[in-house]
């Protein structure tokens, strides 16, 4: 059995621009605005992130220095850290075990990573 190859590259060509003419209409689908004038207005609701709460927790390292311990919206636990090498400020996670224990203290519900079973 020969192969035409100019057969090929046209049927190719073919599953490409389908593809494309499919594709390009579902991404656009998914911006919504509405036009006033010539402003365009974006109708998405952007959700704002919550700050952070400070609790009355600390946490103290193997440094020997006491940091407060902060609760995300999720519940998740962490401190404010400095990095020794850059200078910069980072958030340092306490872990779940930490989390499920503050958010109980607290009477909050803990949204963190759940872990999958597998089965035997």
């Amino acid at each position: 059995m020969k192969i035409d190859m100019f057969k090929l590259a046209q049927y190719i060509i073919s599953l490409i621009c389908l593809i494309i003419l499919i594709a390009v209409p579902l991404t656009c689908a998914g911006q919504d605005y509405k036009q006033n004038g010539t402003v365009f207005e974006s109708t998405k609701v952007i959700r704002s992130k919550s700050e952070p709460i400070k609790t009355e927790f600390t946490y103290k390292d193997s440094d020997n220095i006491t940091y407060p311990i902060y609760i995300s919206s999720t519940g998740s636990c962490f401190i404010n850290k400095i990095s020794k090498k850059s200078g910069k400020e980072y958030r340092k996670y306490l872990g779940a075990e930490i989390s499920e224990e503050i958010c109980k203290e607290l009477k909050i519900t803990y949204k963190g990573k759940t872990t999958k079973v597998k089965n035997s």
